[in-house]
């Protein structure tokens, strides 16, 4: 019954998923039933086995067989859920944090049918199965076959790979020679001019969880799920091609707050992506330095803020003060992470800052958030449209109230949304559309919208240079102030959560994936050749692993 199971789900996966990337890829269809058939190969294969050892060691066949199944279909999850793919470094690391709560009935009751279908599948007795060795032959034959087979075909080509390839490929984990770190040489070749100073009463970052084009007509799609926002945004200066740096929100958090993004090196990632960002050195925090301009840092978020030990990383940046739920009411932490509403959570933002100045606060929501619940009244319901709708009104109620000629306010995405990409994202951005988010900032009646590219290392780098009366860029750093005189990004730079061993980027408008590969590191595409870029990232990942 479990092969049979395997059987169906394989066939429902190669349907489903192929339509879903058949516009990236004509060939989606045969590369995900050939690539997955290596699974249900794999498995008959240790079935047939079982079937000629003794009782003992055929239930240890078929409990790996069981394994299999359940980390297929774990995968198959995931992709759907998240537009990731299953890593098993990932199983176990976050069960503690596992909210119970978003798991329907249903599924309940198909865990409860795959466990029972499980177990009488690995007690019952061998049967009698003729001819068992040319089956065998048979099977690995096909095996070596699929095996052969080439899925990288597109951009898309993470999602065509089983979850055995997608592990056992990867390159990320390749550590550089020693011999390659000492002779290694970062190149710095940052501008800086002097500027006018500025100093604004307060600075406030609301880090939007989630916020995709997609949610957005004014930015560019077809869905008007924050037109508030949107309002804002054209009111004020609008950045259209703004990008993150990586696709969780620790990722986005430590571009922001370190001017450098995550390209993983010696670390492992959680279950939903996340990093333990305690483990990546950083050698300036500009929280820190904000404070030593005379500012008073915060930073404030709805949810759990042991959560990935993010309280200790967050004092390690040298904040003055942090909040987390732990400062709301336990009968107000009743969503995602134990947090409490938006509507909750800026509402304190709102005393922090309208009450006094030299404030830098940064605010961290969670309701929008997959699986997307948000209060209705005495409810909570779960809709990606209304969560965003009921955040947008939160979001945009406190900044009205906020603003002022003298404080600056920028509202920026932490990540694309973990979704399949539009068609519209797709022909517009290319590969970059897992990356391009919106971002938007108010301060000192300036209105424009700007064209030029920018990513999230850029953000603090360029306020703090200001404050100091500077003006500072490189190829891979951009400056956004002065207003009047912007100096976009040269490279963007994304790691990716579909396939960790590349990290896609964007050089005046060129596409391209550097595949990091230890001292083999380079530019996948030939015809390609921006050395800046694979040196910057050998950079990022060599820094990323001293120790304080």
């Amino acid at each position: 019954m479990i092969l049979v199971l395997l059987l169906l789900v394989y066939l429902v996966k190669v349907y489903l998923l192929g339509a879903s990337l058949y516009i990236d890829d004509s060939n989606s269809y045969l590369n995900i039933f050939v690539s997955d058939s290596i699974v249900l190969l794999f498995s008959f294969l240790l079935f047939f086995i079982s079937c000629s050892l003794n009782k003992f060691w055929s239930r240890i066949v078929r409990v790996l067989i069981v394994a299999v199944f359940m980390l297929y279909i774990l995968d198959l999850i995931i992709i759907f859920t998240f537009n990731s793919r299953l890593y098993l470094e990932d199983i176990g690391k976050f069960i503690g944090d596992v909210d119970l709560k978003i798991l329907d009935w249903k599924i309940y009751l198909l865990f409860s049918i795959f466990i029972i279908s499980s177990f009488i599948f690995v007690v019952k007795s061998n049967l009698p199965s003729p001819n068992i060795k040319i089956k065998i032959i048979a099977i690995m034959s096909l095996l070596i076959l699929a095996c052969s087979y080439n899925v990288d075909s597109s951009v898309r080509s993470p999602f065509f790979k089983n979850y055995i390839f997608v592990n056992f490929q990867s390159t990320y984990k390749k550590e550089y020679s020693p011999e390659f770190i000492s002779s290694f040489e970062s190149e710095d070749n940052e501008q800086c001019v002097t500027v006018k100073s500025i100093k604004p009463k307060n600075i406030v970052i609301f880090m939007f969880e989630s916020w995709s084009y997609y949610h957005s007509y004014w930015f560019g799609d077809d869905s008007n799920w924050t037109p508030e926002l949107d309002k804002l945004a054209k009111n004020n200066v609008a950045f259209k091609q703004f990008y993150a740096n990586g696709f969780t929100t620790e990722a986005g958090l430590y571009a922001l707050f370190t001017g450098r993004p995550v390209i993983p090196y010696k670390v492992k990632y959680g279950t939903d992506g996340a990093l333990g960002l305690n483990k990546i050195y950083f050698d300036t925090s500009f929280p820190e330095e904000l404070s030593k301009l005379g500012y008073y840092t915060t930073f404030i978020t709805s949810g759990d803020l042991g959560f990935l030990q993010k309280r200790k990383w967050l004092e390690s940046l040298k904040f003055n003060n942090i909040i987390g739920n732990g400062a709301f009411s336990p009968k107000d932490r009743k969503f995602l992470f134990y947090s409490v509403s938006d509507e909750k959570l800026y509402s304190k933002v709102y005393d922090i800052v309208s009450n006094s100045e030299n404030n830098f606060v940064v605010v961290e929501n969670v309701n929008t958030h997959q699986p997307y619940y948000y209060p209705d009244g005495k409810d909570i319901k779960q809709s990606e449209e209304f969560a965003f709708r009921y955040a947008d009104k939160q979001l945009s109620e406190v900044i009205k109230k906020l603003i002022d000629e003298d404080t600056m306010i920028v509202v920026m995405s932490d990540h694309r949304a973990m979704t399949s990409m539009t068609r519209k994202e797709q022909s517009t951005s290319g590969r970059m559309s897992v990356s391009r988010v919106p971002m938007f900032m108010i301060w000192n009646n300036k209105q424009r919208i700007v064209d030029s590219v920018f990513q999230q290392t850029d953000i603090l780098p360029g306020i703090v240079n200001t404050v100091k009366g500077y003006q500072c860029h490189s190829g891979s750093r951009g400056a956004i102030l002065p207003l009047d005189n912007m100096v976009g990004t040269k490279c963007v730079y994304h790691a990716r959560g579909d396939e960790r061993s590349k990290v896609s980027v964007m050089c005046d408008g060129q596409q391209f994936d550097v595949l990091l590969d230890g001292d083999d590191t380079g530019i996948l595409d030939e015809y390609k050749h921006i050395d800046e870029s694979v040196n910057y990232i050998n950079s990022v990942r060599i820094n990323s692993d001293k120790r304080n």
